[in-house]
């Protein structure tokens, strides 16, 4: 029977990967603003840590809540691992995007250009910013979105990730610029904590939407420390047990054994094997 449980939303993918991309923007720029204030140039370190830090954290997150540290620390391990190589690959593929873009905007608009030579802090050069910044930074967060799902072993992760990962980094490239100009130079550090932050905030929020709304098969706890929380089914077949092997772990149950069922698709229907 399908008994009511009531969700928690503690422990539902859109608050938990967004607390993730809360908390991996938040350690990149602390770790890296004292390089960037002094330099620009080392604003692409903070993009590559920003990313490597939020791939070990959504590769890591669900295995961490469902109390499986060992495979948290094995998912966390490769996602970090990936998310430093994407993250120095992506941010350079992610430049040239941006300067490409920007290259053929100026046929549609034009900046608005000080006598240095830098940007003035205008609407036109906000646009003629965001043009390019919003299909960079999508492409950086669909990179970003795949490495989960090649943390955890499973494609469709990787392909909702891609998804919720584009359309968060689009987001976030489209209203970084707007949020650094409506602070202007004068807090340029406060700028760059609250932009990159939107970034990997939505990047991390999109990456739990998609795989709330794709969905088709899933489980929920009904009662225990998990109660409220939902494991998609991903892999087939996928095993229940006390062994921190298993797909869905259940700790600190006796009645549970280390290998206790399995849940199996067939065709287009699904059965539980004892």
């Amino acid at each position: 029977e399908r008994i009511p449980v009531q969700n928690n939303i503690f422990l539902n993918p859109i608050f938990y990967t967004a607390v993730c991309g809360l908390l991996s923007a938040f350690t990149g720029w602390i770790l890296t603003e004292p390089l960037v204030a002094q330099n620009n140039s080392y604003l692409l370190l903070l993009s590559v840590t920003l990313v490597m830090f939020l791939c070990g954290s959504i590769s890591s997150i669900d295995s961490f809540l469902s109390g499986n540290f060992l495979k948290g620390l094995k998912t966390g391990a490769i996602g970090l691992l990936l998310g430093l190589v994407w993250g120095a690959i992506g941010t350079i593929i992610c430049g040239f995007v941006i300067v490409f873009i920007r290259n053929l905007s100026t046929i549609v608009i034009v900046p608005d250009i000080k006598a240095d030579g830098t940007l003035e802090l205008t609407l036109k050069s906000a646009i003629f910013c965001m043009m390019g910044r919003a299909p960079g930074w999508a492409l950086l967060g669909l990179g970003a979105g795949i490495i989960p799902g090649i943390a955890n072993y499973s494609k469709k992760i990787s392909f909702n990730g891609a998804i919720g990962g584009m359309l968060g980094g689009f987001i976030g490239g489209f209203i970084f610029d707007p949020i650094a100009f409506s602070m202007g130079n004068t807090n340029a550090a406060l700028s760059r904590c609250i932009g990159f932050g939107a970034l990997s905030i939505l990047i991390g929020l999109f990456v739990g939407l998609v795989e709330n709304m794709a969905k088709d098969v899933w489980v929920t706890m009904k009662s225990g420390p998990l109660r409220g929380k939902q494991f998609v089914i991903y892999h087939n077949p996928t095993l229940i047990g006390s062994s921190p092997r298993s797909d869905i772990y259940i700790f600190k149950d006796p009645n549970v054994m280390p290998t206790h069922a399995k849940i199996q698709k067939k065709g287009s229907k699904y059965e539980i094997i004892d």
